[in-house]
């Protein structure tokens, strides 16, 4: 299965390509999500909240940590928000976060500088798709 994010031609006058839009396919295992919600300590919905505040906290800790070069506090970052990402069924995130671990490792910038942004774009779907969960049940 392609793992790549698909790209969205936004045609502009005269049928020219103006820009490329990525397109990343809803990669979510709900049966994680649902054993999550029907695991949850301390109710459902605080244990949804919870996490989606876990999961916004380590967004900005990656982010800052990558501003400051702080690879131990990337690594850091990384693995708890790949912890989350699989308790939440968030299987592209969690990929997202191997590479950063790797480029980290591999001490490749470039591509970490990437993967840290793409973390950021998928972590921010993914606590759209946590908040629309949690207003649902509550």
């Amino acid at each position: 299965m392609d793992r790549t994010p698909k790209r969205k031609a936004i045609i502009g006058a005269g049928r020219a390509v103006i820009r490329l839009e990525p397109s990343y396919a809803n990669d979510t295992d709900f049966a994680a999500m649902a054993s999550f919600y029907a695991t949850a300590d301390g109710g459902r919905a605080g244990a949804m909240s919870a996490a989606q505040d876990d999961l916004d906290h380590r967004l900005g800790l990656i982010v800052r940590a990558h501003a400051d070069c702080d690879i131990d506090g990337i690594i850091l970052s990384a693995r708890r928000i790949r912890h989350l990402a699989l308790q939440l069924g968030f299987l592209e995130l969690r990929r997202a976060t191997d590479n950063a671990i790797a480029c980290c490792r591999d001490g490749d910038a470039t591509a970490l500088a990437a993967v840290i942004g793409r973390i950021d774009r998928l972590g921010t779907m993914a606590l759209a798709q946590v908040d629309l969960i949690t207003r649902s049940v509550t």
